[in-house]
Protein backbone atom coordinates (compact mmCIF):
# COMPACT_ATOMS: atom_id res chain seq x y z
CA UNK A 1 0.00 0.00 0.00
CA UNK A 2 1.45 3.11 -0.79
CA UNK A 3 1.69 6.36 1.37
CA UNK A 4 -1.43 7.08 3.90
CA UNK A 5 -4.01 10.06 3.22
CA UNK A 6 -5.03 12.17 6.00
CA UNK A 7 -7.96 12.07 7.60
CA UNK A 8 -8.33 15.83 6.27
CA UNK A 9 -7.65 14.44 2.78
CA UNK A 10 -9.93 11.94 3.23
CA UNK A 11 -12.54 14.63 4.74
CA UNK A 12 -12.03 16.50 1.83
CA UNK A 13 -12.65 13.85 -0.99
CA UNK A 14 -15.92 12.84 0.70
CA UNK A 15 -17.18 16.78 0.86
CA UNK A 16 -16.42 16.77 -3.18
CA UNK A 17 -17.20 13.35 -4.00
CA UNK A 18 -20.42 14.00 -2.63
CA UNK A 19 -20.90 17.48 -4.26
CA UNK A 20 -19.60 16.28 -7.97
CA UNK A 21 -20.88 12.77 -7.90
CA UNK A 22 -24.00 12.01 -5.55
CA UNK A 23 -25.58 9.67 -7.83
CA UNK A 24 -22.66 7.40 -7.77
CA UNK A 25 -22.79 8.27 -3.75
CA UNK A 26 -26.30 6.66 -3.92
CA UNK A 27 -25.81 3.44 -6.42
CA UNK A 28 -22.88 2.24 -4.07
CA UNK A 29 -25.18 2.34 -0.88
CA UNK A 30 -28.13 0.38 -2.58
CA UNK A 31 -24.92 -1.87 -3.61
CA UNK A 32 -24.70 -2.63 0.17
CA UNK A 33 -28.32 -3.00 0.63
CA UNK A 34 -28.91 -4.90 -2.60
CA UNK A 35 -25.72 -7.32 -1.16
CA UNK A 36 -27.76 -7.66 1.76
CA UNK A 37 -30.56 -9.30 0.67
CA UNK A 38 -28.96 -11.57 -2.41
CA UNK A 39 -25.96 -13.65 -0.17
CA UNK A 40 -23.90 -14.56 -3.14
CA UNK A 41 -22.67 -10.93 -3.36
CA UNK A 42 -21.60 -10.42 0.06
CA UNK A 43 -18.05 -11.65 -0.71
CA UNK A 44 -17.92 -8.01 -2.65
CA UNK A 45 -19.38 -6.45 -0.32
CA UNK A 46 -17.07 -7.53 2.41
CA UNK A 47 -13.82 -7.25 0.30
CA UNK A 48 -14.42 -3.38 -0.04
CA UNK A 49 -15.36 -3.44 3.36
CA UNK A 50 -12.04 -4.80 4.25
CA UNK A 51 -10.37 -2.69 1.77
CA UNK A 52 -11.96 0.57 4.13
CA UNK A 53 -11.03 -0.90 6.80
CA UNK A 54 -7.76 -1.71 6.13
CA UNK A 55 -7.24 2.35 5.26
CA UNK A 56 -8.67 3.62 8.23
CA UNK A 57 -6.69 1.28 10.50
CA UNK A 58 -3.51 2.73 9.78
CA UNK A 59 -4.61 5.79 11.31
CA UNK A 60 -4.93 3.84 14.27
CA UNK A 61 -4.65 0.59 16.22
CA UNK A 62 -7.63 0.75 18.23
CA UNK A 63 -10.45 -1.97 16.35
CA UNK A 64 -13.28 -0.20 18.24
CA UNK A 65 -12.21 3.38 17.40
CA UNK A 66 -11.59 2.03 13.43
CA UNK A 67 -15.07 0.72 13.80
CA UNK A 68 -16.88 3.63 15.05
CA UNK A 69 -14.64 5.95 12.55
CA UNK A 70 -16.44 3.38 9.64
CA UNK A 71 -20.05 3.79 11.15
CA UNK A 72 -19.59 7.14 10.85
CA UNK A 73 -19.00 7.42 7.46
CA UNK A 74 -21.47 5.07 6.87
CA UNK A 75 -24.14 7.60 8.02
CA UNK A 76 -22.22 10.62 6.74
CA UNK A 77 -22.93 8.70 3.15
CA UNK A 78 -26.50 8.16 4.05
CA UNK A 79 -27.42 11.71 4.98
CA UNK A 80 -24.88 13.76 2.24
CA UNK A 81 -27.01 13.22 -0.69
CA UNK A 82 -30.07 14.43 0.77
CA UNK A 83 -28.55 17.63 0.96
CA UNK A 84 -27.88 17.74 4.63
CA UNK A 85 -24.81 20.35 4.65
CA UNK A 86 -21.98 19.07 5.26
CA UNK A 87 -18.24 20.92 5.24
CA UNK A 88 -14.65 18.96 4.77
CA UNK A 89 -14.29 20.50 8.30
CA UNK A 90 -17.08 19.07 10.02
CA UNK A 91 -16.23 15.68 8.31
CA UNK A 92 -12.72 15.63 9.69
CA UNK A 93 -13.62 16.47 12.76
CA UNK A 94 -16.78 14.08 13.31
CA UNK A 95 -14.05 11.51 11.38
CA UNK A 96 -11.42 12.50 14.28
CA UNK A 97 -13.57 12.29 17.22
CA UNK A 98 -14.99 8.79 15.88
CA UNK A 99 -11.24 7.60 16.13
CA UNK A 100 -11.12 9.22 19.36
CA UNK A 101 -8.73 12.00 18.96
CA UNK A 102 -10.88 15.26 19.66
Amino acid sequence: MGPVPSVRAYADFSARYVRDHPGRLIAGYELYTIAARHPQLQPAARRFDAMLYETVSQWSADETACNNLLAVWDGLFVRMPLGIPTSADLIEQMLERALGRR
